[in-house]
């Protein structure tokens, strides 16, 4: 049974990304989508990072009776979550419509005016993190992350000039040159790895919703992978000395990175899921015979997030914080680790099965929403762009503390996607870009991509005609 468990998996875990360049070739679903990192995220954190405790049946944390059986109820319980998210994703009822009312503009940048502003946001996002102080802590926090998705968008910009010139030096050194200063901005506040998720993301999403989507797969995939290999190893590195990291300058900082990272280690690490799939399995094998059920508390807490400690003396606490106590880890603080549960998790201790079934219901229609504003104009960064722009909260939602992550990106989200609507205004009004036809921006099987697919040949490159 492990062995068979561990290539059901495996191949789950492979079917989700063939299915990716599928639906790509086919024209139905984005290969950069906000769905896709979803699922990349769910992969690491739930899929893969099962199989090594159920075919071990050991875990360096937890204890279990019988982890084929908490591995074999896993299993099931992912299954049917992908299975609604998919579901639900595609049918998307309430959240296409709701998408359709969200403000949007018309205006559409010229290219050289994303020079300046890719320089502006830089420099706004400098301010946002470095140059203000607020005293109100729930304020200070939403400024810092609506500033980092400053920094992305500014990277978005950089590589939507830079994806359809790739090899111009001129444009290349720019486009660099904006993606270190804010990594070395993030990496000067804070030393997450959602923030470098983040700077990474963002400049691969502009290169692919400026050029790369209208490209066939075999010419987007080396792009892609030239591109990709350098933020990816910088994560690794930052993954294996993280923990030595966190009260350093950032001299320091890169100082460490460059001479006593191990990259092995750290991809070990990041494809590890933080030992995300045996929290899981742990908290199956524990609720509700150990602990009582917190009846559907990602949803809830969702919404009590914004209100301060401060108000709220007896505000709850994530399912997170309580994991270490609760399974008596040995060797931590257990008062201060926080311990990513996993959607899966999140379900078992917070009413099982119909907790699962709404949580997946529920998933598929948020990412649903924020790819339609997305399918709705793909040609126009002031949309696109903000949407992209905190990828390390959704590549981090499967890990669990999803109500942390989701209100966390929608925070950055909509206070970039309101700036910049601000900015499009201004800017258009003072004649800066030129106007789509406001009936083909609202018509996004038109671009080539609808539910149905397409054909590659029948692609309207509108950003570029």
């Amino acid at each position: 049974m492990p062995t068979l468990l561990a290539i059901y998996l495996s191949l789950l875990s492979l079917s989700i990304l063939v299915l990716m360049i599928v639906q790509f070739v086919r024209r139905q679903v984005e290969l950069l989508s906000i769905r896709n990192f979803f699922l990349l995220g769910l992969i690491v954190f739930q899929l893969t990072s099962a199989i090594p405790p159920i075919v071990t049946q050991t875990n360096n944390r937890y204890s279990l009776q019988n982890w084929t059986s908490a591995g074999f109820q896993f299993s099931v319980m992912a299954s049917i979550f992908l299975a609604l998210f998919f579901l639900f994703y595609r049918w998307g009822p309430g959240a296409k419509q709701l998408a359709r009312l969200v403000p949007t503009t018309r205006v559409v940048p010229p290219e050289p005016l994303l020079f300046f502003l890719a320089i502006a946001l830089t420099v706004a996002a400098f301010v946002g993190r470095v140059g203000v102080e607020i005293p109100n802590n729930t304020v200070s926090a939403l400024f810092g992350k609506v500033a980092l998705a400053f920094a992305a968008m500014a990277c978005g910009m950089a590589g939507w000039i830079w994806a359809p010139r790739l090899f111009n030096p001129i444009i290349a050194i720019f486009a660099a040159g904006i993606v270190v200063v804010n990594l070395g901005l993030v990496l000067s506040e804070t030393f997450g790895r959602r923030p470098l998720v983040a700077i990474g993301a963002a400049l691969l999403w502009g290169m692919y919703y400026s050029y790369w989507r209208n490209l066939k797969f075999t010419q987007v995939a080396p792009r892609l992978a030239l591109i990709a290999i350098p933020p990816v190893v910088l994560l690794a590195a930052f993954t294996s000395v993280r923990e030595s990291q966190q009260r350093l300058a950032l001299g320091q900082r890169v100082s460490q990175l460059t001479n006593t990272s191990n990259l092995d280690e750290g991809f070990l690490d990041l494809l590890s899921g933080q030992n995300c799939a045996p929290t899981s399995m742990w908290l199956i094998d524990n609720y509700p015979e150990r602990f009582e059920y917190r009846h559907l508390m990602t949803i809830k807490y969702f919404f009590m997030l914004p209100i301060p400690r401060a108000i709220w003396h007896e505000k709850p606490e994530p399912l997170s914080t309580e994991i270490a106590s609760k399974a008596r880890i040995q060797g931590v603080r257990q008062d201060e680790l926080k311990i990513g549960p996993g959607v899966v998790g999140h379900a078992a201790a917070e009413g099982g099965w119909y907790a699962l079934v709404i949580y997946g219901v529920v998933a598929g229609l948020f990412i649903r929403f924020f790819d339609e504003l997305v399918r709705l104009k793909p040609w126009n960064p002031y949309i696109v762009l903000p949407i992209g722009s905190a990828m390390g909260q959704v590549v981090g939602l499967p890990r669990g503390d999803a109500a942390v992550f989701g209100a966390n990106y929608v925070a950055a989200v909509l206070g970039a996607y309101l700036s910049i609507l601000v900015i499009a205004k201004v800017l258009g009004a003072a004649g800066l870009g030129r106007v789509e036809d406001e009936v083909i921006g609202h018509a996004p099987a038109e671009d080539g991509y609808s539910e149905d697919g397409a054909d590659a040949d029948e692609y309207a490159d509108a950003a570029h005609a």
